[in-house]
Protein backbone atom coordinates (compact mmCIF):
# COMPACT_ATOMS: atom_id res chain seq x y z
CA UNK A 1 0.00 0.00 0.00
CA UNK A 2 1.30 3.49 -0.85
CA UNK A 3 0.13 6.13 2.04
CA UNK A 4 -0.10 9.40 -0.09
CA UNK A 5 -1.50 12.52 2.54
CA UNK A 6 -0.62 14.77 0.09
CA UNK A 7 -3.36 17.36 -1.98
CA UNK A 8 -3.34 17.26 -6.09
CA UNK A 9 -2.18 20.77 -7.62
CA UNK A 10 -3.22 22.02 -10.53
CA UNK A 11 -4.21 24.88 -13.19
CA UNK A 12 -7.28 26.38 -15.17
CA UNK A 13 -7.27 28.73 -18.14
CA UNK A 14 -9.59 30.16 -20.26
CA UNK A 15 -9.74 32.54 -23.11
CA UNK A 16 -10.00 35.86 -22.66
CA UNK A 17 -13.56 36.28 -24.13
CA UNK A 18 -16.12 33.53 -24.66
CA UNK A 19 -19.53 32.79 -25.84
CA UNK A 20 -22.51 30.56 -23.87
CA UNK A 21 -19.31 28.25 -23.06
CA UNK A 22 -16.15 28.08 -22.02
CA UNK A 23 -13.24 26.22 -23.32
CA UNK A 24 -11.10 25.11 -20.18
CA UNK A 25 -7.82 23.99 -20.16
CA UNK A 26 -6.86 21.94 -17.56
CA UNK A 27 -3.40 21.20 -15.47
CA UNK A 28 -3.21 18.77 -12.36
CA UNK A 29 -0.17 17.53 -10.96
CA UNK A 30 0.21 15.06 -8.08
CA UNK A 31 3.21 12.70 -6.43
CA UNK A 32 0.82 9.83 -7.36
CA UNK A 33 -1.96 10.44 -10.50
CA UNK A 34 -4.79 13.09 -10.25
CA UNK A 35 -8.25 11.11 -10.89
CA UNK A 36 -10.76 13.14 -10.93
CA UNK A 37 -12.32 16.88 -11.10
CA UNK A 38 -15.09 18.90 -10.66
CA UNK A 39 -16.19 22.46 -11.81
CA UNK A 40 -18.29 25.24 -10.56
CA UNK A 41 -19.42 28.74 -11.81
CA UNK A 42 -18.33 31.48 -9.68
CA UNK A 43 -19.76 30.25 -5.53
CA UNK A 44 -21.94 28.04 -7.53
CA UNK A 45 -22.38 24.09 -6.37
CA UNK A 46 -19.82 21.94 -7.80
CA UNK A 47 -20.47 19.57 -10.74
CA UNK A 48 -20.53 15.85 -10.21
CA UNK A 49 -16.97 14.62 -9.89
CA UNK A 50 -15.63 13.15 -13.33
CA UNK A 51 -12.44 11.31 -15.03
CA UNK A 52 -9.40 14.04 -14.68
CA UNK A 53 -8.75 15.41 -18.40
CA UNK A 54 -6.96 18.05 -19.77
CA UNK A 55 -9.41 19.60 -21.68
CA UNK A 56 -13.04 20.32 -21.55
CA UNK A 57 -16.10 22.70 -22.66
CA UNK A 58 -18.08 23.91 -19.82
CA UNK A 59 -21.15 26.01 -19.54
CA UNK A 60 -20.94 29.60 -18.17
CA UNK A 61 -23.38 31.30 -15.91
CA UNK A 62 -26.09 33.23 -18.22
CA UNK A 63 -25.32 36.48 -19.64
CA UNK A 64 -22.71 38.64 -20.79
CA UNK A 65 -20.15 39.89 -18.56
CA UNK A 66 -17.10 38.74 -16.73
CA UNK A 67 -17.28 35.23 -15.74
CA UNK A 68 -15.56 32.87 -13.39
CA UNK A 69 -14.79 29.20 -13.44
CA UNK A 70 -13.66 27.26 -10.03
CA UNK A 71 -12.04 23.36 -10.76
CA UNK A 72 -10.75 21.18 -8.07
CA UNK A 73 -8.88 17.99 -9.01
CA UNK A 74 -8.45 14.25 -6.71
CA UNK A 75 -6.27 12.28 -6.48
CA UNK A 76 -6.51 8.54 -6.55
CA UNK A 77 -5.79 8.57 -2.50
CA UNK A 78 -9.28 10.51 -2.14
CA UNK A 79 -7.22 14.24 -1.12
CA UNK A 80 -8.46 17.29 -2.81
CA UNK A 81 -6.41 20.46 -4.45
CA UNK A 82 -7.19 24.22 -3.26
CA UNK A 83 -9.51 25.59 -5.68
CA UNK A 84 -7.97 26.82 -9.12
CA UNK A 85 -9.81 30.06 -10.64
CA UNK A 86 -10.05 31.32 -14.08
CA UNK A 87 -12.29 33.82 -15.70
CA UNK A 88 -13.55 35.11 -18.73
CA UNK A 89 -15.30 37.77 -20.38
CA UNK A 90 -18.86 36.33 -21.99
CA UNK A 91 -19.59 38.76 -25.28
CA UNK A 92 -23.13 36.69 -26.92
CA UNK A 93 -23.86 39.59 -29.16
CA UNK A 94 -22.75 39.99 -32.71
CA UNK A 95 -20.97 42.95 -33.90
CA UNK A 96 -22.32 45.51 -36.36
CA UNK A 97 -21.01 47.03 -39.32
CA UNK A 98 -21.08 48.96 -42.46
CA UNK A 99 -19.25 48.56 -45.69
CA UNK A 100 -19.20 51.64 -48.37
CA UNK A 101 -17.62 50.65 -52.43
CA UNK A 102 -15.55 53.84 -53.76
CA UNK A 103 -17.20 56.66 -50.93
CA UNK A 104 -20.83 55.64 -52.01
CA UNK A 105 -19.82 56.20 -55.94
CA UNK A 106 -22.89 54.38 -57.84
CA UNK A 107 -20.80 53.91 -61.27
CA UNK A 108 -17.38 52.08 -61.21
CA UNK A 109 -15.14 51.98 -64.13
CA UNK A 110 -13.06 49.08 -63.37
CA UNK A 111 -13.50 45.62 -61.34
CA UNK A 112 -11.01 47.15 -58.71
CA UNK A 113 -12.31 49.31 -56.35
CA UNK A 114 -11.80 50.37 -52.71
CA UNK A 115 -14.09 49.25 -49.83
CA UNK A 116 -14.65 52.06 -46.35
CA UNK A 117 -15.29 49.83 -43.56
CA UNK A 118 -16.93 50.56 -40.16
CA UNK A 119 -17.67 47.91 -37.41
CA UNK A 120 -18.04 48.18 -33.77
CA UNK A 121 -18.77 45.28 -30.71
CA UNK A 122 -19.39 46.58 -27.47
CA UNK A 123 -17.51 44.01 -25.13
CA UNK A 124 -14.96 41.94 -26.91
CA UNK A 125 -14.15 44.22 -29.93
CA UNK A 126 -14.11 43.15 -33.43
CA UNK A 127 -11.01 40.62 -34.89
CA UNK A 128 -12.37 39.49 -38.25
CA UNK A 129 -14.10 40.15 -41.18
CA UNK A 130 -15.02 38.14 -44.09
CA UNK A 131 -16.16 39.36 -47.93
CA UNK A 132 -18.70 37.91 -50.48
CA UNK A 133 -20.07 38.53 -53.89
CA UNK A 134 -23.27 36.68 -53.52
CA UNK A 135 -23.45 36.71 -49.81
CA UNK A 136 -23.41 32.91 -49.33
CA UNK A 137 -19.60 32.13 -50.38
CA UNK A 138 -17.38 34.30 -47.73
CA UNK A 139 -13.85 34.39 -48.06
CA UNK A 140 -10.96 33.16 -45.45
CA UNK A 141 -11.60 35.26 -42.42
CA UNK A 142 -8.67 38.09 -42.30
CA UNK A 143 -8.26 40.97 -39.94
CA UNK A 144 -10.07 43.34 -39.23
CA UNK A 145 -9.45 46.96 -40.84
CA UNK A 146 -11.19 50.28 -41.66
CA UNK A 147 -10.47 50.04 -45.81
CA UNK A 148 -9.44 47.40 -48.09
CA UNK A 149 -8.44 47.33 -51.62
CA UNK A 150 -10.96 44.84 -53.37
CA UNK A 151 -11.52 43.27 -57.08
CA UNK A 152 -15.33 42.34 -57.94
CA UNK A 153 -16.57 39.86 -60.23
CA UNK A 154 -15.65 40.81 -64.00
CA UNK A 155 -18.90 41.40 -66.78
CA UNK A 156 -20.50 44.76 -66.35
CA UNK A 157 -23.94 45.37 -64.83
CA UNK A 158 -25.10 45.50 -61.09
CA UNK A 159 -22.57 44.26 -58.44
CA UNK A 160 -22.87 44.00 -54.67
CA UNK A 161 -20.22 43.74 -51.91
CA UNK A 162 -21.10 41.79 -48.81
CA UNK A 163 -19.19 42.19 -45.53
CA UNK A 164 -19.57 40.35 -42.48
CA UNK A 165 -17.95 40.96 -39.06
CA UNK A 166 -16.25 38.17 -36.45
CA UNK A 167 -15.97 39.64 -32.80
CA UNK A 168 -12.75 38.40 -30.54
CA UNK A 169 -15.57 36.44 -28.46
CA UNK A 170 -16.70 34.09 -32.16
CA UNK A 171 -20.08 35.94 -32.97
CA UNK A 172 -20.37 36.75 -36.53
CA UNK A 173 -22.79 39.61 -37.43
CA UNK A 174 -25.07 39.78 -40.24
CA UNK A 175 -24.23 41.02 -43.81
CA UNK A 176 -23.61 44.54 -44.23
CA UNK A 177 -23.61 45.19 -48.47
CA UNK A 178 -23.40 48.20 -50.93
CA UNK A 179 -24.32 48.26 -54.40
CA UNK A 180 -22.73 49.77 -57.33
CA UNK A 181 -23.05 49.28 -61.18
CA UNK A 182 -19.81 48.43 -63.01
CA UNK A 183 -19.49 49.98 -66.34
CA UNK A 184 -15.84 49.28 -68.26
CA UNK A 185 -17.03 49.25 -71.93
CA UNK A 186 -16.38 52.92 -73.98
CA UNK A 187 -19.40 54.99 -75.28
CA UNK A 188 -19.64 55.02 -78.99
CA UNK A 189 -19.60 57.78 -81.89
CA UNK A 190 -22.40 57.33 -84.24
CA UNK A 191 -21.91 61.18 -85.78
CA UNK A 192 -20.11 64.36 -85.08
CA UNK A 193 -20.77 66.93 -87.60
CA UNK A 194 -20.47 70.71 -87.86
CA UNK A 195 -20.58 73.50 -91.06
CA UNK A 196 -18.33 72.67 -94.00
CA UNK A 197 -17.81 76.63 -93.33
CA UNK A 198 -18.25 79.54 -90.90
CA UNK A 199 -18.22 83.13 -91.01
CA UNK A 200 -17.38 83.21 -87.40
CA UNK A 201 -15.27 81.37 -85.10
CA UNK A 202 -17.77 80.28 -83.02
CA UNK A 203 -19.92 76.91 -85.01
CA UNK A 204 -22.58 74.43 -83.93
CA UNK A 205 -21.59 71.26 -83.51
CA UNK A 206 -23.92 68.30 -83.83
CA UNK A 207 -23.39 64.90 -82.73
CA UNK A 208 -24.57 61.26 -81.37
CA UNK A 209 -23.34 59.35 -79.38
CA UNK A 210 -24.63 55.77 -77.58
CA UNK A 211 -23.76 53.50 -74.09
CA UNK A 212 -25.05 50.43 -73.16
CA UNK A 213 -23.96 50.73 -69.47
CA UNK A 214 -24.47 54.32 -67.60
CA UNK A 215 -25.79 56.27 -70.84
CA UNK A 216 -23.71 59.43 -71.81
CA UNK A 217 -22.68 62.16 -69.23
CA UNK A 218 -19.89 64.10 -70.42
CA UNK A 219 -18.00 65.10 -73.79
CA UNK A 220 -14.23 66.25 -74.28
CA UNK A 221 -14.25 68.76 -77.30
CA UNK A 222 -10.61 69.90 -78.41
CA UNK A 223 -8.91 72.20 -81.26
CA UNK A 224 -5.58 70.45 -81.04
CA UNK A 225 -6.37 66.85 -80.88
CA UNK A 226 -4.13 67.24 -77.07
CA UNK A 227 -6.02 69.97 -74.83
CA UNK A 228 -9.62 69.30 -74.23
CA UNK A 229 -12.66 70.49 -72.35
CA UNK A 230 -15.27 68.65 -70.68
CA UNK A 231 -18.99 69.97 -70.80
CA UNK A 232 -22.08 68.15 -70.48
CA UNK A 233 -23.15 65.95 -73.38
CA UNK A 234 -26.13 67.17 -76.03
CA UNK A 235 -26.65 66.34 -79.31
CA UNK A 236 -25.89 70.23 -80.39
CA UNK A 237 -22.97 72.42 -79.09
CA UNK A 238 -21.60 75.35 -79.42
CA UNK A 239 -18.60 75.94 -79.92
CA UNK A 240 -15.26 78.38 -80.22
CA UNK A 241 -12.60 77.01 -82.65
CA UNK A 242 -9.33 78.73 -83.05
CA UNK A 243 -8.36 80.94 -85.75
Amino acid sequence: MTLDTVNPTGSISIPTYSTTNADLTLSGADANTVTQMQFSNEAGAYSTLEAYATTKTWPLSTGDGLKSVNVKFVDGAGNISSIYTATTTVDSTAPTGTVEINGGASIASSTSVTLAISATDALSGVSQMQFSDDATNWSVAESYATTRAYTMPAGDGAKTVSVRFIDNAGNTSVASDDDITLDTAAPSIASFTTAAYATSTTVSLTMSASDAGTGIANILLSNDGVSYTSTTYATTKSWTVTE
